[in-house]
């Protein structure tokens, strides 16, 4: 029955308080559902308190789904506890205590868990190599990441050139500033998805190299805002306020709706040129469409009124 309203959060729970009022103890299946039907981390950790008194805590889909949940929550001590009170470390276990600790910014503690599961004889798959390239790229290690990629051509049961993989590839030599590598491994995906060409066109545009993003723009299969923003960022950075006002236009026409990063980027590039009135402008284009003004957005506002106008 818990099962069965997993979906209907609020019911799974009220259905678990009236089962121990009745004197009706769940089972590790039923608590393995509350645990994922859980809507906040005190729910979470009710569960768990009942698993370690019940004796229901060695069940591993238990363990596994409430160390991804410590960790979502950036619970990362009490995700460690459960992981390694486990009797039984797997693959899946390790996998998510590494991607979990690369995504919170444990970048060294996720390389000695990978140290930890090759030790144990346990075979890594592409989910603990995106774990290990995010934490590379966290720590701006490239010669890291390429003793990984290394390791991944020297494996027969893992390809750079599957999709996932590759894109993480991708995004560890960008964020390392390593195009060239990054071009080599996008030329080689047999699939390419909008990330790989994101990534491309965000690396180039962020160090300069604009006719190289400009070209990997026009030759997408398709765009999404992140495309628009990250070439339009580019040309900001530059200080080419009239290119990125063409692309803005463009992107309007286009139907791409703008976001405050957008914004904020158009905001920026008025600053640059000490352009207070193209400032005026943006910000009564902001009030137009209604836009939330963020943190983000609202600091560049108040940076264009601050800069002096350009000397003409």
């Amino acid at each position: 029955m818990i099962n069965a309203l997993s979906f209907l959060m609020n019911q799974s729970f009220t259905l678990y308080n009236s089962m121990l009022q009745s004197g009706i103890y769940p089972d590790k299946h039923t608590l393995l559902y509350l645990v994922q039907a859980s809507q906040c981390i005190s729910e979470a950790k009710q569960i768990h308190c009942h698993a370690v008194v019940a004796g229901l805590l060695s069940y591993g889909y238990l363990q596994n789904s409430l160390i991804k949940m410590y960790l979502e929550n950036g619970l990362v001590g009490l995700a460690y506890q459960v992981f390694w009170h486990m009797p039984v470390l797997d693959a899946v276990s390790f996998n998510i205590m590494i991607v979990g600790y690369a995504k919170r910014g444990y970048s060294l503690e996720a390389l000695e868990l990978f140290r930890e599961m090759v030790g144990l004889g346990l075979e890594p798959d592409e989910f603990t190599i995106v774990g290990l390239l995010v934490s590379c790229e966290q720590l701006g290690n490239a010669r890291l990441g390429k003793s990984v990629h290394a390791w991944i051509e020297q494996r027969k049961s893992i390809s750079s050139s599957n999709l996932i993989l590759g894109n993480a590839l991708l995004d560890m030599y960008v964020k390392c500033k390593k195009l060239e590598s990054a071009r080599r491994i996008f030329d080689a995906l047999v699939e390419k998805d909008i990330i790989s060409w994101n990534t491309m066109i965000a690396g180039y545009a962020k160090v300069g190299e604009l006719d190289l993003a400009h070209t990997f723009f026009d030759h997408m299969p398709r765009r999404n805002l992140f495309s628009w923003n990250s070439l339009i960022s580019g040309y900001s950075q530059k200080g080419d306020y009239m290119m990125v006002m063409s692309l803005f236009n463009s992107m309007v026409l286009n139907n791409v709706r703008p976001d405050s990063v957008t914004m904020a980027i158009l905001v920026h590039a008025a600053a640059e040129i000490g352009g207070l009135e193209q400032g005026k402008l943006i910000h009564s284009l902001v009030v137009r469409m209604q836009m939330k003004v963020d943190a983000f957005l609202g600091s560049a506002l108040i940076d264009t009124s601050r800069k002096p106008k350009m000397e003409k």
